[in-house]
């Protein structure tokens, strides 16, 4: 990890630095938001040689970096920039988005974040659909106020290093990661979803995909009123339309849907399954658990703890 940290006493530095910055990571506590949870996975500094080459890959985490010393190249399918300790900003990459670096002629000096998100509701997986999305439209580049650059340099201050210690440095990571993710991605501390409108209907060009992105802004609304005034179309024909193209009617992909998000944070998530049935809007913990058993052949607990395997929702969805 330090290999292009030269000379010696650099090498020294960053490692008691990184030493301290991962001891925090570990320690820390999730930050626990109205609707996700964040885990900080790493962090850290990373050297790298001149003219190096991190090529195509991708991992199952949030990536944030910024370069402190020389210069990188940035590049992913959608968008290629430079940036160097110049431009004081973050580069953001979601999970699973191949991505490649190229660093210059000089030493190159990275400091990573990285963190996952899992949902505390059905709102809460609705977001973390949706951050990918609003990076796409920050052109993956995050500009921080000075504020959180001001806790940046608090992480790799001389003092600090010397003194080693583990507390202060816990202190300063915590603050650091929850201003970062507050200034560059401040949909994740809000109680809703950012107020956008799900597509609009365009009857020749997408008009399935916008049935599914309105079913999908909310999974719980069980009358067809909404729908029909949304498309100005009866809900018989819009059945018609939806099931000639992808085999199902609304209301089975509504069940299909709501039996994701079941899954998602009955696997992904600490919520007590009465929490889970509650933001499901189901009246009691019976009626979810045989809804789930109905359509998964297993109750949520033995979902949850692996004793049983849930099948496909599509394999059990009523006729309609």
């Amino acid at each position: 990890m330090y290999q292009g940290f030269e000379p010696r006493e650099i090498y020294d530095r960053y490692e008691k630095i990184n030493e301290l910055l991962h001891r925090a990571a570990v320690t820390a506590e999730p930050l626990e938001l109205p609707l996700v949870r964040l885990k900080l996975v790493r962090i850290g500094f990373l050297g790298i040689f001149p003219n190096q080459t991190y090529s195509w890959h991708e991992h199952p985490y949030y990536e944030l970096t910024t370069v402190r010393e020389g210069r990188a190249s940035y590049f992913s399918e959608e968008l290629s920039f430079s940036c160097d300790a110049g431009n004081r900003f973050f580069t953001a990459t979601p999970p699973m988005t191949p991505h490649q670096l190229k660093f210059g002629p000089e030493r190159v000096v990275l400091f990573a974040v990285n963190f996952e998100m899992e949902p505390r509701n059905p709102v809460g997986e609705q977001l973390i659909r949706l951050t990918p999305e609003l990076l796409r439209e920050r052109n993956s580049r995050l500009v921080p106020r000075e504020r959180l650059w001001t806790l940046y340099s608090l992480l790799n201050s001389p003092e600090q290093t010397e003194c080693g210690q583990v507390e202060l440095t816990a202190l300063y990571t915590r603050l650091f990661f929850g201003e970062l993710l507050f200034e560059l991605l401040p949909e994740l501390f809000a109680d809703r979803l950012p107020g956008r409108r799900h597509p609009h209907f365009d009857f020749e060009h997408d008009r399935i995909n916008a049935i599914k992105a309105f079913i999908d802004h909310d999974i719980n609304v069980r009358d067809c009123l909404p729908i029909e005034r949304e498309f100005g179309m009866s809900e018989r024909h819009l059945n018609r339309l939806f099931k000639a193209a992808t085999g199902w009617s609304i209301g089975q992909y509504r069940i299909q849907r709501k039996l994701h998000v079941a899954k998602t944070l009955l696997r992904g998530s600490r919520n007590s399954i009465h929490e889970i049935s509650q933001s499901l809007r189901f009246g009691s913990i019976s009626q979810f658990s045989a809804f789930f058993r109905r359509y998964c052949g297993c109750s949520p607990r033995e979902y949850r703890i692996g004793t049983a395997v849930g099948g496909e929702a599509r394999e059990n969805l009523p006729e309609e």
